[in-house]
């Protein structure tokens, strides 16, 4: 029933008469309905079109009905009759006949007919009839086409670029902001009857190319972040981007997320203002009151002396010591296990000659590292002690600060030390209690400390990290491969007579696979069979291919982020900004001043210069005392130390 409603609507049935508001909807002049500006020809333009082509809609509609169908049954009528013979005339031709006394004669010859002349002048006075008919709709709407072109064309002033286009397109995409134009809203000229907006016309030429076609295409041109902004403030959704454009449009995003783990980073090297600090270490509101303390002051320049050490030149002294320290660290580490620094373990063997006398015996089996490097280990954790507890102290956010990886191995590292330091106190007389050294491997992880210090390292480790899932992918190919040519290489040999087979088991295939794969080929296991030299060769060709797929993946994000930083390194920090908005203050109250004027307090913009006055920067002085108080505060700690 439904389906026959629509064809019936669709055959315009309806004799009644419709409303005026229907009239205006159907004409295109709804809106001029609604506001009650109705021109003259807008009113006319419907009781002309319902003369010639609603015949029930008026009486004079259906005398103009009645002469249309007069006229149509009389040409049928006259086409009909005008062939009948009785309607029809002979045609006379001009022939001329001489008698026997030379007279002249006309003859008329019937053969060919004619219809009657009446005919001509119905069929005339028909389609002239005809011809007014279906002209007047024509003039009307070419008329009606230029009258609603001018009323449906709006005309749209984007940053200086006027643009025109209709109404009707703008409608095409509702509840946004052009399909809701009217001329209540500011920014209409009346004058110049166009709506003007302050944006990108750019941009805006091609959200306004996406009404008109549905398709919403980005311009190379602008920035990613603008376009969104631009397509926020005309009310359309970016999702809608086009699929061609759609790489190039979410570039920006891979951008801005690059620039926001190099942000967390911390690779910033220039020296933050006052302002920053008092925002990053929490006491910005003290610090627009003028009532810094000393403390509050002293804490971001500790801070910039241990964890930034291009921040001043005492900083770079101490990321010196720092530096030299672990490398210290590390050196003794290695050199302590080498037998030309090692001693041998004095066991207290007596033995007795033949003539009654005792002496000792060196136990050459054991030995320990020189008392020399416990020295060295010493001072050197006492320093990273220290540095720690500094650091933490004086760090902005404790709770980031011990969650740091980083800082986790610093912990850890120094640790370890002081358990080696109490399990040799107490285990020192067991049997092979050189295993428990084997904890201290951990503190060769202090090298990842060297981070702070380059930014080269700290963008090698996001590299890594922002490859994991192609690492990842990596490691499970390579596995996959090291079963697979495993279990093949030792069935091969196994096909064939072989006496010297090197793949007694799969799991012995399995290293041989990572060897092969990995390109090292130690040459310990080889195949002896072709089969099993067929297999190999297909195992070398599986790794090369396997480790060399991921590599330029890495290798890429290692040179967005390194081009990113260098970029941003010669980034203005303080660059000026179009709109600086100006901070609230506090409205004044009676025997307060704000200004901190002559003798009295306040908390001001005059305060604030004189705290600043007042605090000085404490940071070379801190730093000279430190490099001067640590290295003998370590040397008296190992003096008294009983080992």
């Amino acid at each position: 029933m439904l389906l026959d409603d629509v064809h019936t609507d669709r055959l315009d049935l309806d004799t009644e008469k419709p409303t005026d508001e229907e009239v205006a909807k159907k004409f295109g002049f709804e809106d001029a309905y609604n506001k009650g500006k109705v021109s003259w020809w807008q009113h006319l333009k419907p009781q002309i079109w319902s003369l010639f082509d609603e015949p029930y809609s008026s009486n004079a509609a259906k005398i103009i009905g009645i002469i249309s169908v007069f006229f149509i049954c009389v040409s049928i009528i006259s086409f009909c009759l005008k062939t009948h013979p009785d309607m029809r005339v002979p045609y006379i031709r001009n022939i001329t006949v001489k008698t026997a006394n030379q007279n002249t004669s006309w003859v008329l010859d019937k053969t060919q007919t004619n219809a009657h002349v009446a005919f001509f002048y119905i069929e005339c006075v028909c389609n002239a009839w005809f011809t007014f008919e279906i002209m007047h709709p024509i003039s009307l709407l070419g008329l009606t086409m230029n009258i609603m072109d001018s009323e449906n064309r709006v005309v749209l002033n984007v940053g200086g670029i006027r643009h025109e286009t209709y109404k009707a397109t703008l409608k095409k995409i509702p509840a946004t902001r052009l399909s809701r134009l009217t001329e209540a809203l500011a920014n209409y000229d009346p004058i110049l009857n166009e709506y003007f907006f302050d944006r990108h016309p750019g941009v805006f030429a091609q959200v306004l190319n996406y009404y008109r076609t549905g398709k919403l295409h980005y311009p190379t041109d602008v920035c990613g972040p603008l376009f969104e902004e631009e397509l926020e403030f005309w009310g359309l959704d970016s999702n809608q981007v086009e699929p061609c454009c759609w790489m190039t449009y979410t570039q920006h995003r891979d951008t801005q997320e690059t620039l926001a783990v190099l942000e967390r980073l911390d690779l910033d090297t220039e020296k933050p203002t006052e302002e920053e600090l008092a925002r990053k270490f929490g006491y910005e509101d003290d610090y627009l009151k003028g009532t810094v303390s000393w403390w509050q002051h002293m804490k971001p320049q500790m801070w910039s002396l241990f964890d930034e050490p291009y921040s001043s030149n005492a900083a770079k002294i101490i990321g010196v010591i720092s530096v030299f320290f672990i490398c210290v660290s590390i050196l003794s580490f290695c050199l302590k296990t080498h037998p030309d620094m090692r001693v041998p373990v004095i066991r207290n063997i007596t033995v007795k000659t033949a003539n009654g006398s005792t002496a000792w015996v060196l136990d050459k089996t054991q030995t320990n590292a020189h008392v020399a490097f416990f020295y060295i280990e010493c001072v050197c954790n006492a320093w990273f002690t220290f540095e720690i507890l500094v650091r933490f102290i004086s760090s902005p956010n404790k709770c980031e600060f011990v969650t740091s990886s980083v800082n986790i191995i610093d912990y850890i590292a120094t640790l370890s030390f002081y358990v080696d330091l109490v399990l040799q106190r107490f285990a020192s007389h067991l049997e092979n209690a050189d295993i428990l050294e084997f904890f201290s491997i951990i503190r060769i992880m202090r090298l990842f400390k060297l981070t702070r210090h380059s930014s080269g390292l700290k963008i090698l480790i996001q590299t890594f990290r922002a490859s994991a899932k192609e690492l990842t992918l990596l490691v499970f190919f390579l596995v996959l491969g090291i079963v697979i040519f495993a279990s093949l290489v030792y069935y091969a040999e196994r096909i064939q007579a072989n006496p010297h087979n090197d793949f007694n088991s799969i799991p012995l295939g399995l290293w041989w696979a990572l060897v092969t794969m990995t390109t090292v080929g130690y040459g310990d296991m080889t195949p002896k069979t072709y089969i099993g030299m067929f297999v190999g060769a297909l195992c070398a060709l599986a790794g090369v291919l396997t480790i060399a797929l991921p590599v330029p993946v890495i290798v890429s994000n290692f040179a967005m982020y390194y081009s990113h930083t260098q970029a941003r390194a010669k980034l203005p920090k303080k660059r000026r900004r179009v709109l600086p908005v100006e901070q609230p203050r506090q409205p004044r109250t009676a025997g307060k001043s704000q200004g901190g004027g002559i003798g009295m307090p306040g908390s001001g913009p005059m305060a604030r210069r004189m705290n600043q006055v007042k605090t000085k920067d404490l940071g070379p002085k801190i730093g000279k005392f430190l490099v001067c108080f640590v290295p003998s505060m370590c040397a008296i700690w190992c003096a008294l130390s009983p080992f």
